[in-house]
């Protein structure tokens, strides 16, 4: 049964990447093969930005409802008194999956989620998963909860879990960076004022923000999408005097936006929204075309207009090494020339090689 569920979420990878669905369709094609032998009564999707480790996206609408979610962020970002196994917690452990009751040692009522949101709810049970690629990186995550009512996850479906975990994070990796679009457009960046007193309240709204934020594919919390509502949530959790709160959004429209929160005061947080920067994207690419710290560097002079010679003193290579790099290069991004290279690391993507 095990074999059967990890091809066949394979399958549903493999075409959604090669279609360019989205993250989020493409997870809940995966939601739809797990369940049927990991069965769950309610279920949520995440997408993580593997740098800066918050949320980038995520779907909801299986999960729990609506009124507790605000609740849910809030405990999810608490530092003070940290709940067990969060989803930032579950990013930093090298963890693929893990129960509550593993978590808390059988003693649910250690987790304020469990008191708070889960059983209100009627959940009794809860296991989350990354979506952990080789090289560690999380792109994403999703939690199954089930009822009082029925037993919790075993061994065996912890186990076909973490069967799929990397290839479902290969895939994400692929629909999230390679189908992306550089900025059109661009009506500069979007500012945000808002104050936080249990729920997150917009106060100010720029109106390049507003457009901004209609582009992001999230369900709402509130005035603004969940990613943006935990992100607030984190940022108004540090002192004044740190540094911004950050996540890299892919949006509707394909292109990448970059959400600043930071705090202000007691009750109050900036966001802003701009286009991601190039360097950024590029090497969101780079890693999605699984290139090496060395053909990174090699592929970046080739892009600015280098020859091998040239790339070769930057370095110190030779020039004959220079072009088998290039050739390495070349092969992984599918890439015919050198113009072509700093199209498809500059944004413009082209069908990656299976």
């Amino acid at each position: 049964m095990r074999s059967a569920t990890v091809r066949d979420v394979r399958e549903a990878v493999a075409d959604l990447s090669r279609r360019a669905g989205s993250p989020l369709a493409l997870e809940r094609a995966v939601a739809a093969q797990v369940t049927r032998v990991v069965p769950a009564d309610l279920w949520c999707a995440l997408t993580i930005d593997p740098d800066t480790h918050n949320i980038s996206g995520g779907f909801h609408d299986e999960g729990l409802p609506f009124r507790l979610l605000g609740r849910l962020t809030e405990i999810e970002q608490q530092e003070s008194d940290p709940d067990v196994l969060t989803m930032r917690e579950l990013v930093r452990s090298g963890v693929v999956a893990r129960t509550l009751a593993q978590a808390t040692g059988g003693d649910l009522d250690r987790s304020h989620r469990f008191r708070d949101v889960l059983s209100p709810s009627g959940v009794g049970h809860e296991v989350r998963v990354a979506f952990r690629a080789q090289d560690g990186r999380v792109w994403g995550a999703m939690v199954l909860m089930r009822g009082t009512d029925v037993p919790d996850f075993t061994a065996r479906e912890l186990g076909v879990l973490r069967g799929i975990s990397r290839v479902v994070a290969d895939g994400l990796r692929r629909a999230t960076v390679l189908s992306a679009r550089p900025p059109a457009g661009d009506g500069g960046p979007g500012l945000l004022l808002c104050r936080v007193a249990g729920a997150v309240v917009v106060e100010h709204m720029s109106a390049s923000a507003r457009r901004l934020l209609d582009e992001i594919d999230d369900g709402r919390l509130g005035d603004l999408p969940y990613t943006l509502a935990s992100l607030v949530h984190a940022a108004h959790r540090r002192a004044v005097s740190g540094a911004p709160h950050r996540v890299r959004l892919r949006v509707r429209t394909g292109r990448w936006l970059t959400a600043h929160a930071e705090r202000l005061g007691e009750d109050s947080v900036s966001v802003i929204l701009e286009a991601t920067r190039p360097h950024e994207i590029m090497e969101l690419l780079a890693d999605a075309y699984r290139l090496t710290a060395r053909e990174r560097q090699i592929a970046a002079l080739a892009g600015r207009g280098l020859t091998n010679k040239e790339i070769g003193s930057v370095l110190f290579l030779s020039a004959f090494t220079v072009q088998d790099h290039l050739k390495a290069v070349f092969t992984k991004t599918g890439a015919r020339s050198r113009s072509e290279l700093a199209a498809l690391l500059h944004g413009h993507p082209a069908t990656p090689p299976e």
